[in-house]
């Protein structure tokens, strides 16, 4: 589970294929304290550290996650938003988030009201079930 909020900007050190998946070397802030096999949300993505160096570590996403996200257009050089998954104790700064995404959809419309704002998002309704309409 994450809160949704974004902890460090990371950089793609690495990114390459893997029998139609994806690995990516990251670099961030919090490397050193991560343990293999921890969860970190890439871009929202909730994805597995499969490896842990000093200066980077290891993620890998399968072509399902590819295709519904835009983690397969991530580059090396390209800077991703980094969250680590919550522990027992730790403030709710956001929301529960799980981490995962059903498909990426596009905004077509942005109106700003007296206090908030309205987005209009387009998607391929593949996603056999409603959107949450509030998030």
């Amino acid at each position: 589970m994450f809160t949704g909020l974004v902890e460090a900007i990371g950089r793609v050190e690495r990114a390459i294929g893997r029998q139609g998946n994806r690995v990516f070397t990251l670099q961030a802030a919090f490397t050193a304290e991560l343990k293999l096999g921890e969860s970190v949300a890439v871009n929202g993505c909730c994805l597995t550290v499969t490896r842990t160096g000093k200066q980077n570590f290891d993620v890998e996403a399968v072509a399902a996650t590819l295709e519904a996200t835009t983690l397969g257009r991530v580059q090396t050089g390209d800077a991703v938003n980094l969250e680590r998954a919550l522990r027992a104790g730790d403030r709710m700064g956001g929301h529960f988030v799980q981490g995962n995404v059903d498909e990426v959809g596009k905004v077509r419309r942005i109106e700003q009201h007296s206090g908030h704002w309205t987005l209009a998002i387009e998607t391929n309704r593949r996603t056999p079930f409603p959107l949450v309409e509030k998030g």
